[in-house]
């Protein structure tokens, strides 16, 4: 709770703090790409959970009620690509969750799948509430 403190506090002065003592952004959709971006403040560019060692991401919380959920927009055209392909293996890809990229490495790759299979490095992490790295490396590729 200090983070999310720190955070408002900082945002107060900059009229970009709500009544609810939320900070709130406004949010762009680039009409040639149609990517949808976020600034006053920018809230797109916080560290990947490995590397945040300032604890940056505890301080998003989702007001009681509701949910906050991470989305990876690049991963849309890889989907379409997918459907559109019929491609069995990016499907199977796709329904095991992950991240798509490193599970394809695992497939490409020997000695990645070995190395996720011998628990020396992890294909995956979902953290939970309290736990601020994973318990052994990410394969990130």
């Amino acid at each position: 709770m200090l983070y999310v403190s720190f955070i408002v506090s900082l945002c107060q002065g900059h009229d970009i703090s709500g009544k609810d003592n939320r900070v709130h952004c406004s949010l762009n959709i680039n009409t040639e790409t149609g990517r949808l971006s976020a600034r006053r403040p920018n809230l797109q560019n916080q560290p990947a959970l490995e590397k945040d060692r300032y604890k940056i991401r505890q301080a998003f919380i989702a007001a009681l009620g509701n949910s906050l959920i991470v989305a990876d927009y690049g991963q849309l055209e890889l989907r379409i690509l997918t459907h559109l392909a019929n491609c069995k293996s990016m499907m199977d890809a796709f329904k095991a969750g992950g991240d798509f990229h490193s599970r394809t490495a695992m497939n490409m790759y020997p000695y990645i799948r070995e190395a996720v299979e011998k628990k020396e490095v992890l294909l995956e992490w979902d953290p939970r509430p309290g736990e601020d790295k994973p318990p052994l490396p990410l394969l990130k590729v």
